[in-house]
């Protein structure tokens, strides 16, 4: 399928879609709480930044992004991954590294804060609810998220491919 800007899209007869790499649906949520682990695997950082959106066709994508204001104290890494849940599995994904997720980061002296972030198209080939979960870890002592109440956000985007 092909069109022009400002021309009308001619799809044939019985036939309905949209061009491969249009946005069909974003689903977002904010959260602006501190939220602090020590965990040094993966937990949730608070179920309003679990996401849900049920895709259209097994051929379409998710465009995720996320921006997480953390701070760790010296010597200490955060990281932030992804889990995806596909409804009526038996347990979540991490879509990120096993041990680093989407990245980490990392002071050796002094405290350090940022506002990580990540971005990740994923293939799920699903028409099921998917559910999109950010979390946290530790590597060693106490690791924040939102700190100072700053505010994360997470979109999620339904690509057609």
């Amino acid at each position: 399928m092909s069109g022009i800007i400002g021309q009308d899209l001619q799809v044939r007869s019985g036939e309905f879609g949209f061009p491969t790499h249009h946005i069909i649906q974003i689903v977002s949520a904010s959260f602006a709480t501190e939220t602090t682990t020590t965990s040094t695997s993966f937990v949730s950082i608070n179920s309003d930044l679990h996401l849900n959106i049920t895709l259209s066709s097994t051929s379409h994508k998710v465009l995720i992004m996320y921006s997480m204001p953390s701070y760790n104290s010296g010597g200490n890494h955060i990281a932030h991954t992804i889990y995806r849940d596909i409804s009526g599995g038996t347990s979540d994904t991490n879509l990120g590294n096993s041990n680093w997720g989407f990245g980490s980061q990392y002071d050796n002296g002094d405290a350090s804060q940022a506002s990580n972030s990540g971005i990740f198209l994923d293939s799920p080939s699903s028409t099921a609810q998917l559910t999109y979960k950010l979390y946290h870890r530790a590597h060693n002592g106490t690791a924040y998220s939102c700190i100072n109440s700053g505010k994360a956000g997470m979109i999620l985007y339904e690509v057609v491919a």
